[in-house]
């Protein structure tokens, strides 16, 4: 499965990158700006992989609301369960 997904990125020309902490994201007139450590990226579409908040000890944070709030995309409000 990895396999077929690394393809189809590099037939759509993508990008992708893995512990890469995102400084800033804006919306940009051709789709998104978005600022990493040392690179600023142009893109017309964003795929963010964040994980859920509910396990701060995996490295999940809330940046994805974070990121969903601030362009107004909605979210289905948390609760707690019985298993992580």
């Amino acid at each position: 499965m990895v396999d077929l997904l690394k393809a189809e990125m590099t037939v759509a020309g993508a990008t992708l990158r893995l512990s890469t902490p995102v400084l800033a994201v804006s919306k940009s007139a051709g789709g998104f700006h978005v600022s990493l450590p040392g690179a600023d990226v142009a893109c017309e579409a964003l795929v963010i992989a964040t994980g859920g908040k509910s396990i701060p000890k995996m490295g999940a944070t809330s940046f994805g609301y974070q990121l969903a709030e601030q362009f107004d995309v909605g979210v289905v409000e948390t609760c707690p369960g019985s298993s992580p």
